[in-house]
């Protein structure tokens, strides 16, 4: 079942559409297609103000979603893990869209790029011979 942030629970909803006809921000709308009717609601046009929710006699709107500030889940993804340090380099997806010699190697996030590159150049460079 798809998480909704706004749910109508249809075994109490009488059909009454009191929801829509008391959304002042006409986030809520019914459309009829034959003998049934849909109620659908636009999360964008939304106020959060509950008036839907205080007019249904019926008690069927939920809210919890939409008014606690509850996090639905948007995506899940792979990531790829600094080969040092196990911080997050990029996701695999990211990863696969580079070219092939840039995914050769140990993976590597960028703090831990800049200090191997610095031990690299520290391999160069002599230490400074102190005068008397």
């Amino acid at each position: 079942m798809m998480n909704k942030p706004y749910l109508i629970r249809e075994d109490l909803c009488s059909g009454c559409l009191a929801c829509v006809e008391n959304c002042p921000a006409q986030a809520l709308r019914a459309t009829r297609e034959g003998e049934r009717v849909t109620i659908s609601h636009n999360l964008a046009r939304c106020a959060r103000c509950g008036l839907c929710w205080r007019n249904c006699p019926e008690g069927a709107i939920l809210l919890e979603d939409l008014t606690e500030g509850r996090w639905v889940e948007a995506a899940t993804f792979k990531v790829v893990l600094c080969s040092r340090c196990g911080g997050v380099v990029a996701s695999e997806a990211q990863i696969q869209k580079l070219p092939e010699e840039d995914r050769k190697g140990e993976p590597l996030c960028e703090r831990c790029r800049r200090l191997v590159e610095g031990e690299r150049w520290a391999q160069w460079v002599r230490p400074k011979e102190v005068l008397r």
